[in-house]
C-alpha cells in the first residue's frame, strides 16, 4: 500500500449511511493500493459498524457518524465516533446467542475476526472506537 493517503468522511445517520460509507472505504482503497482481501475485509467493517449505529445504535437521524481510515505500520486503522448508544462489540454476546432475527451477531463476529479493537470510550455524548485491520 502507499503511504500518506488518509481518508476522512462524516455521514449522516440513517438510510445511504452505510453506502456512503462503503463508498469511502472503496476510495481510501483505491488511494493505497490494497489487494482484493484487504479491501474487502475494510468494506465490510465500516459496512458493518455504520449499519449497526444506524439501525441499532440509537443514533438520531442526520447525527454526523465520522469515519478517518489512516494507514499504520500494521495496517489499517479505522477510527469511528458518532453519538449513538454505547456498545463495545468486544462485550457482545457470542454469535448464536444474541437474537437471530437479524444475523445472531455475525457482523460483530466477523469485526472481531478480522480486526483489533484498539480503543472504545464514551464521552461528551459521543462514542469513540479505534479499530486496527491488519495487513494481510
Amino acid at each position: 500500500m502507499r503511504s500518506g493517503d488518509n481518508l476522512a468522511i462524516s455521514v449522516p445517520a440513517g438510510p445511504g449511511a452505510a453506502v456512503r460509507a462503503i463508498a469511502a472505504a472503496h476510495d481510501y482503497c483505491d488511494r493505497t493500493g490494497c489487494d482484493d482481501d484487504a479491501r474487502a475485509h475494510i468494506a465490510i467493517i465500516v459496512e458493518e459498524l455504520v449499519l449497526n449505529i444506524v439501525e441499532h445504535g440509537g443514533a438520531a437521524l442526520g447525527d454526523p457518524i465520522h469515519i478517518l481510515l489512516e494507514q499504520v505500520g500494521e495496517g489499517t486503522q479505522l477510527t469511528l465516533t458518532d453519538g449513538g448508544t454505547f456498545f463495545d462489540p468486544r462485550e457482545a454476546e457470542a454469535p448464536g446467542l444474541a437474537p437471530p432475527e437479524r444475523g445472531g451477531g455475525a457482523g460483530i463476529a466477523l469485526i472481531l475476526a478480522w480486526a483489533e479493537i484498539r480503543s472504545y470510550v464514551a464521552e461528551g455524548g459521543r462514542n469513540r472506537m479505534v479499530l486496527l485491520i491488519p495487513a494481510r
